[in-house]
């Protein structure tokens, strides 16, 4: 499939390195290995997750850029922030066969989401890492002792796990085909400015 979309796939992955319960790690290390027999060898990789339908070649540039803005930085993750603060977050409890809703942190009860601190989570889009940091410490996940976060804007961002999320990510997707061209340099320097005060964190 790849192939035939025009990739270019100097080689293929062993089994033990593309079933369903390969880690990450796993694979960046066969491919590291394989491409260091070919000669090649790399100071930087980027892992990217196919199931990103959102990921923009701009984005991509601004999370190397990042890397290596801090020479204390050893990876890059995207982040997002959650659409609502999570410590407002409800929970189920059952009590004599009846559900009723309870608060996860009561302490919140009287804070105004406004006035939470904001709360990120993993886009699942890609991540950037210095090849000698991976070599010498193996993170299982591709984080790192400093990882630098890159954050994404929510319109870029869709996990998809049900019909409602595949809809929300075509509507997204629809939306940014029909920006119009001038719009877009106000999205990129947005963006650059996120990154940039993510770095100082």
């Amino acid at each position: 499939m790849a192939r035939a979309a025009g990739a270019i796939v100097p080689f293929t992955r062993s089994p033990e390195a593309s079933n369903d319960y390969a880690t990450l790690s796993e694979v960046t290390t066969e491919v590291l290995r394989e491409f260091k027999t070919r000669g090649r060898v790399f100071d930087a990789f980027c892992v990217l997750l196919p199931t990103a339908p959102f990921i923009r070649p701009q984005t991509l540039e601004m999370g190397l850029a990042a890397l290596y803005a801090n020479e204390a930085n050893d990876s890059v993750m995207p982040i997002v922030a959650f659409e609502y603060p999570v410590q407002r977050a409800l929970k189920t409890v059952w009590v004599e066969g009846r559900s009723y809703m309870k608060m996860v942190w009561p302490e919140y009860i009287e804070a105004r989401s406004q006035d939470c601190e904001g709360r990120y989570h993993d886009v699942g889009q890609f991540y950037w890492m210095k090849v000698d940091y991976f070599t010498q410490n193996q993170p299982k996940w591709l984080i790192g002792d400093h990882t630098a976060p890159l954050e994404v804007p929510a319109s870029e961002v869709q996990d998809i796990d049900t019909d409602d999320d595949w809809r929300l990510a075509e509507l997204k997707y629809d939306l940014s085909q029909s920006r119009a061209p001038a719009a877009a340099p106000a999205a990129t320097a947005a963006s650059t400015a996120s990154a940039s005060c993510g770095l100082k964190l």
